[in-house]
């Protein structure tokens, strides 16, 4: 993510990179091929948007309760992104997104404030 989050102030640096990271995880440990990372930072008024696309077919869900180790990729990301999603690709496999605006109110803490881990959109 160097050069996308080049400024320590950016608000949603951290986010971006924790969620990236989640991203390319759930890539390598749930699909047999590995994905491409992509990254899209029209600025400004445009939220910046990860996106990992793999050939899986197989669309990932929020578990209901996590394992001890690992289970939580996805309502880390609802947590922190401001909205994320599955899309199918033409011919197969799929591309999962999320979504980050600038403007958007976080507390001290990163979380969204108008979100709980809870609410999941896909």
């Amino acid at each position: 993510m160097n050069g996308l989050l080049d400024d320590p102030d950016d608000p949603i640096g951290d986010a971006v990179e924790l969620v990236t990271s989640e991203l390319v995880t759930n890539v390598v440990v749930h699909t047999d091929h590995g994905g491409v990372l992509r990254a899209w930072d029209p600025k400004p008024g445009v939220p910046l948007r990860l996106g990992v696309e793999d050939s899986d077919n197989e669309v990932p869900a929020p578990r209901p309760i996590a394992r001890a180790f690992g289970g939580r990729g996805l309502q880390i990301i609802d947590s922190l992104a401001d909205a994320w999603g599955v899309d199918a690709l033409v011919g197969g496999g799929k591309i999962v997104w999320a979504e980050f605006a600038r403007d958007t109110a976080r507390s001290e803490s990163g979380h969204r404030d108008d979100v709980g881990v809870d609410g999941f959109e896909a």
